[in-house]
């Protein structure tokens, strides 16, 4: 059965990046395979070889991220530390987060209530990091102990009651000066690590489970994340660490490559912004939405040029920054698969989902699909699969979102905030629907071979994620009828609206 979980061979073997482009019937490789190459690999299992390995991964990293130094240095203590590379986790984390702390949201509060004190300002960002961090060693602890109890024998669950019942409070607009900035004070920071926690909390079922210092440890973690924890949870990093020198040699180089490759795609989406936007004059798609809603008629071959650059950057984008961040992950010594791989070489608009935002979609899956799938409409095999897909990208794409951004909850009210999201919630409807459509398609077709499967069937999926870009604006500022009204001027059709 065809399902939102299969995942496309990923570097099976060697290391088969993007690093090479099908030319005649041989390859052009860019990087060459290190990793295969055995003196390679044994100098780089060396003390001396893994030295210079990291010193490398430093260089080629400080200019990509200004806190480089930090996180090699938290790579190179994972990487010597050995088997008790977990320990080393908490602190190389910490240190990083003490240096650059998550979210400025209840100092804007605390100044907007009149809470003037320079220090406590100051010190807002590590007093809520460490409030998190107790915050979730106790729920940790807590599901440990009482795996039982009304509250953690479904800790997801429970989680998710608690902040969408923080929000309604917050909502209700009913406290004010150091009560409202205490609401928000736990509010933001949960918000921020809510999926952090909840691969911890699902964690403490398994037999070889961490211990709470080093889950925590993997808390935004040093080597870097998004909302989306990049490694996912505990488990997942159990089963890719390297488990002895040659592995960790074999890991680092396929990180160092990583890294280069990262460079080689910055560079390329440098050169193509320039020729579109400098060259051809092309607008950024926030243009030229933004000037044609304001009623500056942009012509429609623009805003399909602007779309298209749009979708195209939009890849680049997101594979830099992934593999920027498992590449730092590998040099500490896990085997992290990549977040962004071939995207373009999907087949399917499933396909193309788990190609593109790996780590995202593991998410979605493992918290919604899966708990969906197993629980809802057991005896109808279709219907069960597009509901756990609904579910996953529809509903649980939606509430992520919305608690990444709660800050437009203070800023608009809880009900503005939800008719504001009205656009990004028809855009999970859609997308939704083109991935069950998709999935129902896959169960029934033969496998597909030459121009359709190379070029046909890859083109028609690109195109779609390339539409459903309209609609993907997780922003407050526009309303879904400006949305379809861009769309229609992209038809042709704009007298309709």
């Amino acid at each position: 059965m065809a399902s939102i979980t299969a995942v496309p061979e990923r570097e099976a073997g060697a290391d088969r990046s993007v690093e090479f482009l099908p030319i005649g019937r041989g390859r052009i490789r860019f990087i060459p395979p290190l990793e295969t190459y055995p003196r390679v690999v044994a100098f780089a299992a060396t003390g001396y070889g893994r030295s210079a390995l990291l010193l490398l991964f430093g260089l080629l990293l400080a200019p990509a991220n200004p806190l480089w130094l930090p996180i090699t240095m938290g790579a190179a203590a994972c990487a010597y530390a050995g088997s008790y590379r977990r320990w080393v986790l908490l602190p190389a984390t910490l240190g990083l987060l003490c240096l650059a702390p998550q979210g400025t949201m209840p100092a804007r509060i605390a100044a907007a209530e009149g809470v003037t004190s320079a220090l406590l300002l100051a010190l807002l960002p590590y007093l809520t990091l460490a409030a998190i961090f107790a915050l979730s060693a106790a729920a940790i602890a807590g599901a440990l102990r009482f795996p039982r109890s009304l509250i953690f024998r479904r800790p997801i669950l429970s989680l998710h009651v608690l902040v969408v019942g923080l929000l309604l409070f917050a909502g209700a607009d009913i406290l004010h000066g150091a009560a409202r900035l205490l609401l928000w004070f736990f509010l933001v920071p949960l918000c921020g690590y809510f999926w952090f926690l909840s691969y911890a909390l699902r964690d403490q079922r398994a037999s070889d489970r961490w211990p709470v210092l080093p889950q925590l440890g993997i808390f935004h973690p040093f080597w870097g994340s998004t909302s989306t924890p990049f490694g996912k949870g505990a488990a997942y990093l159990r089963r890719v660490e390297a488990a002895n020198a040659q592995e960790l040699a074999v890991t680092q180089l396929k990180g160092l490559k990583l890294l280069i490759w990262a460079y080689f795609l910055k560079a390329l989406s440098a050169g193509f912004a320039e020729v579109i936007h400098g060259y051809l004059q092309v607008p950024t798609f926030g243009d030229a939405f933004a000037q044609q809603i304001a009623g500056l008629s942009v012509p429609p071959l623009i805003c399909w040029a602007a779309l298209i650059s749009r979708f195209f950057e939009d890849l680049l984008s997101m594979a830099i920054g992934g593999h920027v961040i498992v590449a730092s992950a590998r040099m500490a010594g896990f085997r992290l698969l990549r977040n962004t791989y071939k995207p373009l070489a999907a087949r399917t608009i499933a396909e193309f989902w788990n190609r593109y935002y790996f780590y995202f979609k593991e998410l979605l899956v493992e918290f919604y699909y899966y708990p969906t799938f197993l629980r809802c409409f057991k005896r109808h095999r279709r219907l069960r699969m597009l509901f756990a897909t609904f579910a996953a990208a529809g509903a649980g794409n939606a509430f992520f979102h919305f608690i990444r951004d709660v800050d437009y909850v203070d800023r608009m009210g809880l009900a503005g905030a939800l008719v504001g999201y009205q656009t990004y919630l028809f855009y999970c409807v859609l997308l939704s629907v083109g991935i069950g459509l998709s999935q129902l398609r896959q169960t029934r077709r033969r496998a597909e071979r030459g121009f359709r499967a190379t070029v046909a069937a890859p083109a028609s999926v690109a195109a779609f994620y390339c539409m459903l870009l309209v609609f993907n604006d997780e922003g407050r500022q526009y309303s879904l009828a400006d949305h379809f009204r861009f769309l229609f001027h992209l038809l042709g059709a704009g007298q309709w609206m």
